[in-house]
């Protein structure tokens, strides 16, 4: 298996995060580029899958707090996901065989 990159480059060097985000709908609306970055980062779907909190902040999206608000809202079990499987995977330095493919963020209603 392929060991994973130590890249950092979801926070840009100014330390600033690489995507800020206000709203849902704005969210949505920057959801292929947010995908696109899932999809370049060593298991990001995977990382994605087990904890979508965490991999938006490791990918430097940056929710704002009234965006977060909104998020859990509109998916009340995101509060519920605990960090260790996340956490485990993101350390294992091992790409994991996987075919996940994601097509969007969440589900759309």
């Amino acid at each position: 298996m392929k060991p994973l990159s130590t890249d950092s480059s979801a926070i840009q060097s100014d330390g600033a995060p690489w995507l800020s985000i206000d709203s849902l709908r704005e969210l949505f609306a920057q959801e292929d580029k947010i995908l696109a970055r899932i999809r370049d980062t060593p298991n990001g779907p995977l990382l994605f899958l087990t904890n979508p909190l965490l991999a938006l902040q490791d990918l430097g999206v940056k929710l704002s707090d009234a965006a977060l608000a909104e998020l859990k809202a509109y998916e009340p079990n995101l509060a519920q996901i605990l960090p260790a499987a996340y956490l485990a995977l993101k350390s294992s330095r091992v790409a994991q065989k996987s075919n996940l493919e994601l097509r969007g963020l969440f589900r759309k209603r």
